[in-house]
């Protein structure tokens, strides 16, 4: 998180005037999103664990997934009602059928990526280590990328620090989870704290996987990185998809992600006003993450 931090301000320091070359390194944002993408599946797929005890993993994955998402996107839609209104309207009246057509393939491109580097990963014996260096790689030069393009358009560094909506995006994300967490946990007979733990990564799956499984064993650790690897693969379809009419709810479903791994899509899709809140967003549910996971298991 730290080194991450490190170089988006590093790329903050640079500026691109020139706006061909701007647009230039908006494409490549793309491209090394996609990228990642294909080491994510890769990485997923190399992970026996989860073919071991598919059935008791897919369970549990599937409740909590569809519990966090839904009341994510209530509570997040009901913030797009009340504070996005005008904008909503604005960003409805500038969609064209191209921009809707774009967010389509996007989405697609999306879903290849994922499946691309699935196959790879079951095809071929790849080693976990150097997936996981590769993709921390890309993650670093993407986010180097993300300061550069932020600082070339324009936007005062105080609308990253100074956001209301981003606070209640987190907030939003943060009530909503844990809520859907502990309904869950009653539910399925599972200790509530533990329940709470396992969803407290807000999409950072390679914190949220490590600490839980040291915790609470290799099948909660299975679950949570799952969750998390899940949260973002739904970003990224739903980002594309609703972010013209409901933009917090797009940034906010990102969870974690929305500092690094799907900012370049909200800046692409949505444009970059859009960008202040997803940052302030990320980076809050980010410090929660070890926070939250740390508190829950501790009891």
């Amino acid at each position: 998180m730290i080194s991450l931090l490190i170089v988006f301000i590093l790329g903050w320091l640079f500026t691109i005037q020139s706006d061909k070359w701007l647009t230039r390194l908006n494409q490549l944002l793309l491209q090394l999103v996609f990228l990642i993408l294909v080491f994510l599946g890769a990485n997923l797929a190399s992970h026996p664990e989860i073919a071991d005890k598919a059935e008791d993993i897919l369970k549990l994955i599937g409740a909590f997934m569809v519990a966090i998402i839904v009341s994510n996107i209530l509570a997040l839609v009901a913030l797009d009602v009340i504070f996005a209104e005008k904008d909503r309207l604005i960003e409805n009246n500038e969609a064209d059928i191209h921009e809707h057509f774009s967010g389509l393939l996007d989405t697609l491109k999306v879903i290849l990526s994922l499946a691309i580097g699935a196959g790879i990963g079951t095809l071929f014996d790849l080693n976990d280590e150097w997936l996981k260096a590769g993709s921390s790689g890309l993650l670093h030069v993407l986010l180097f990328l993300v300061g550069v393009q932020l600082r070339s358009s324009r936007i005062p560094l105080s609308q990253f620090f100074l956001n209301p909506l981003g606070l209640l995006v987190t907030v939003a994300v943060i009530g909503s989870t844990l809520l859907a967490a502990a309904f869950i946990g009653w539910l399925m007979g599972m200790p509530i704290l533990k329940a709470l733990a396992v969803s407290s990564g807000f999409g950072w799956y390679s914190l949220s996987g490590v600490l839980i499984a040291e915790k609470f064993g290799p099948i909660y650790g299975t679950v949570a990185f799952c969750n998390d690897v899940l949260r973002e693969v739904i970003a990224f379809i739903l980002i594309p998809t609703i972010i013209k009419k409901y933009p917090l709810t797009a940034i906010g479903v990102g969870g974690a992600t929305t500092i690094d791994f799907t900012l370049p899509m909200i800046q692409a899709q949505g444009g970059t006003r859009y960008v202040p809140i997803a940052i302030v967003s990320g980076f809050l549910l980010s410090v929660f993450v070890p926070v939250l996971i740390g508190l829950f298991s501790h009891f």
